[in-house]
């Protein structure tokens, strides 16, 4: 006997329904993170994708001066359109910036639009006196240097790295290093292995060795050197590092970590599992009207 199921169109609605609920909360979880720094004359850009997919934006960094109490544009120092950010990933920007030299309170304003949807800023102010141009610091975080690090390491080989840290208030601060690329740390000992404990006091700068090894399985290529204070956030500061392959006994390594990140992927990652959780009573008025 052969059996027939009818599939009722209500049926069909509440599907096509319940996943148009869970794309947009797919969406709207993935809002990009900016975040940069002046420092001679590069102004250094942060865009972060936290999100498990592929997120396109534009980007665009402009210069402001304040006049009568209102932020007005002076120039645009730079502007990307059409870009997308992978998974789960970050992209550095450098950006060549002369400050001006009318006295005066000004800004740079980096804003980055998702395409159809939200968008994400932050403002790096500074002004010009007689002495010339002044950054004003934040009343808290951090601020991180890359004081001295190599350009070419071979793997297995122990490298120094000199940070330096200036703290905007009275913290405790976990600063240390790690060596990343396609989506994994590459560092013998892990995201944190060189971690090092310190107590900072509002406005106090200190110097600090660390020191890190790659991993024999990296393979010959450019990859990213971080270092990162972590204290209520993160605060990073990022270069570029050339990985030449030394001969090694690769039974005697530790494995590498395997993680994308320091957070979750996938749907347990709490951007996409709490929204879905909170949608659940919807979806059940919805089912429970149609039938």
């Amino acid at each position: 006997m052969r059996l027939q199921f009818a599939v009722r169109p209500s049926l069909i609605f509440a599907a096509v329904v319940l996943a148009l609920i869970l794309f947009s909360t797919s969406a709207l979880s993935a809002e990009l993170k900016v975040s940069g720094d002046i420092e001679n004359n590069l102004v250094h850009v942060l865009i972060e994708n936290k999100a498990s997919y592929s997120v396109p934006y534009n980007f665009k960094a402009e210069l402001k001066t304040r006049s009568d109490e209102k932020w007005v544009l002076e120039k645009t120092v730079k502007e990307i359109s059409n870009a997308s950010l992978a998974p789960k990933s970050k992209e550095a920007i450098d950006i060549n910036f002369t400050f001006p030299e009318a006295k005066g309170e000004y800004k740079i304003f980096l804003k980055a639009d998702i395409t159809n949807g939200t968008y994400t800023y932050t403002d790096l102010k500074f002004s010009v006196g007689d002495a010339g141009p002044h950054l004003d610091k934040p009343e808290s975080g951090a601020g991180v240097k890359i004081i001295s690090a190599p350009d070419v390491v071979k793997t297995g080989e122990e490298f120094t790295i000199i940070a330096e840290i200036e703290s905007y208030s009275d913290q405790k601060l976990e600063v240390y290093s790690y060596v990343y690329g396609n989506r994994r740390c590459l560092s013998l000992w892990g995201w944190d292995g060189n971690k090092v404990k310190l107590d900072f006091t509002k406005g106090e700068i200190k110097q600090i060795n660390l020191s890190d090894s790659v991993a024999h399985s990296t393979s010959n290529g450019t990859y990213s050197l971080t270092v990162r204070a972590r204290g209520e956030k993160d605060w990073d500061k990022k270069m570029e590092i050339r990985i030449v392959q030394s001969p090694q006994n690769l039974s005697k390594e530790l494995s590498l970590p395997h993680d994308f990140s320091s957070e979750e992927d996938g749907l347990f990652n709490p951007e996409i599992l709490f929204p879905l959780i909170a949608l659940i009573p919807l979806a059940l008025i919805i089912l429970k009207r149609l039938f």
